[in-house]
């Protein structure tokens, strides 16, 4: 047995001392009680200071059966019997407000106002105390926070404790690098960029961000259409070091009888869009304002996926554009002229003249050719109707490593991967 140098009190160390902290801070991560994980920690300096850092890392509160289950609550109580700084709070770099049941974040602060007191009891999710003790720690400096994972959504019930964190926190990212990513109900039948508090958040700081607007519901006025665009390009404009973006619209709309394509403020839109300059990952889903309307990614972008509602316009656009730098494509384009009840006209783009015709879904048009050429991953739905006839073949011409798999009603070219 080999002889274990001896410890600074005399004493050998134990096997547990021995572990590699990564791997100990594991191990006692399984520990079903927040309480017996302080209480072992205790009676070992050694294994407290070098592994509390790695199991304090990242805060992520998880649900198990809701929110009077939560560990939070527990967490506060122990905090309260050891003392803040008994904790390991200012070993946190990642908050996730989102995590199991918990889908939206801030103790579900962002509440519809009408449904504020029936969802009242739900505030118990992330107990205000909690947001106090961010707050001061950050204020102090005692907390070097690098990343937040949050929710945002229409600001109903917003609690003193959680607007007085945001505006922490917003402060805290003037003077420190910090990284923001920010998701919103995909579910949420009101999603309306105007409706979203943004002056709350520290935008320059987000990186990754979904995006909604014109929600689930019909848009049934140009004024709507425009408020619409003059909030998203306000976003995008404060939104400069975003990495990956995910643009909402709305999958129901067919009813508009105005030209939104012919909007000047969607030139606005593209410009706010191709200046944002670190952009890596794009994703836009469906309808954006018009289903002529192709919204053209930045150079700097090389994952791109593509979930809309489109017209014969919108695959020529997209078949014009270069999109030099993008390697990786995931498509599912529908074409509304065959969804749509009633007359087309409104949403005819500059070169639908075949609109009536198309709406027969054994309708064929052709491209004549494609300008995007250097695509390694290649993946979508196998199209119901209405692609371009000549769109495979002009796929793999200009793709020359492209290879066909199907999987199912799924076609995957090059390796299968998620955007």
């Amino acid at each position: 047995m080999e002889f274990q140098p001896e410890g600074p009190t005399g004493q050998c160390p134990s096997f547990l001392e021995n572990i590699p902290p990564e791997l100990l801070s594991e191990i006692i991560g399984f520990l079903d009680r927040r309480s017996d994980m302080i209480s072992l920690l205790q009676t070992s300096k050694t294994m407290y200071h070098e592994t509390y850092p790695h199991i304090w890392h990242t805060f992520e509160p998880v649900f198990r059966d809701g929110p009077k289950r939560c560990d939070l609550e527990k967490l506060l109580t122990i905090t309260n019997e050891k003392g803040v700084n008994a904790m390991g709070f200012n070993h946190i770099k990642e908050i996730r407000f989102l995590s199991g049941n918990m889908r939206l974040s801030l103790r579900k602060l962002f509440l519809v106002g009408a449904g504020c007191e029936t969802m009242r009891p739900y505030d118990k999710g992330f107990p205000g105390e909690l947001f106090d003790i961010f707050s001061a720690k950050l204020a102090a400096g005692e907390m070097k926070l690098r990343r937040v994972r949050l929710h945002w959504e229409e600001a109903g019930c917003l609690s003193e404790n959680a607007q007085n964190f945001l505006r922490v926190l917003k402060e805290y990212s003037k003077s420190n690098r910090l990284s923001i990513n920010a998701v919103t109900d995909l579910f949420s039948r009101k999603a309306y960029a105007h409706s979203l508090q943004i002056d709350a958040f520290a935008l320059e700081c987000f990186t990754n961000l979904q995006l909604p607007f014109l929600g689930h519901t019909s848009l049934t006025t140009e004024a709507d259409a425009v408020q619409e665009i003059e909030v998203v390009v306000k976003i995008l404009q404060q939104t400069q070091s975003l990495k990956q973006l995910e643009l909402i619209g709305n999958k129901y709309a067919r009813d508009c009888d105005f030209p939104i394509s012919k909007l000047p403020q969607l030139e606005d839109l593209q410009n706010a869009i191709t200046n944002l300059k670190y952009l890596k990952c794009l994703t836009v889903s469906g309808l954006i304002f018009h289903p002529s309307f192709f919204l053209t990614p930045p150079e700097s972008v090389t994952i791109l996926g593509l979930r809309q509602i489109v017209s014969i316009s919108w695959w020529r656009k997209f078949a014009q554009c270069p999109l030099v730098n993008i390697t990786k494509l995931k498509i599912k384009a529908s074409y509304l002229g065959t969804r749509l009840n009633g007359d087309p006209s409104g949403w005819l783009g500059e070169d639908d003249k075949e609109v009536n015709e198309a709406r027969d879904k054994n309708y064929k048009f052709f491209l004549g050719g494609l300008a995007m050429q250097n695509l390694r991953k290649f993946e979508s739905y196998r199209p119901y109707f209405c692609w371009p006839e000549d769109f495979w073949d002009l796929l793999f011409e200009r793709n020359k490593g492209l290879k066909k798999e199907e999987v199912g009603n799924y076609i995957y070219l090059g390796e299968s991967w998620e955007a």
